[in-house]
């Protein structure tokens, strides 16, 4: 746990990074990466956001569709341990290839889409909104 942590903030805080996929970890439905390269701070809050592809095991059933990839953007709102999945993309081949057959877009900036809760028996989501909000928080103190 300790070595996915430091791996993350090492990661994030890198600025030789890569623009592709950088992998992160194992969920228990498969493998998560993140784009680094595209992470937002947003400098008049305390919102951060970030790329998510979940590379599925097994796939998974949507609409009818077989997903075997997910691209999602995350919001965190740091100060209040909230999180939000704007948008959202599902793609029938792994690592978010080909055309997506889904895709959920509501602006991110809209306040009626729900915040929920961060769960912390989510290693991986903790995990990571809790490496960006350190991050955020060392970025504000310089």
């Amino acid at each position: 746990m300790k070595k996915l942590l430091l791996s993350l903030i090492l990661i994030f805080l890198s600025s030789n990074a890569m623009a592709e996929w950088t992998y992160l970890g194992k969920s228990e439905k498969g493998d998560v990466y993140s784009d680094i390269e595209r992470i937002e701070y947003v400098d008049t809050g305390s919102r951060v956001s970030i790329w998510i592809l979940f590379n599925f095991k097994k796939a998974q059933l949507m609409n009818g569709y077989q997903s075997l990839s997910s691209k999602d953007l995350f919001e965190f709102d740091c100060k209040r341990n909230l999180f939000r999945i704007p948008f959202i993309e599902k793609y029938s081949t792994q690592m978010g290839k080909g055309e997506a057959f889904m895709k959920s877009n509501r602006v991110p900036s809209d306040e009626s889409l729900e915040w929920l809760p961060i769960d912390v028996d989510n290693f991986m989501l903790s995990t990571i909104y809790t490496t960006l909000c350190s991050v955020k928080i060392a970025r504000q103190n310089k």
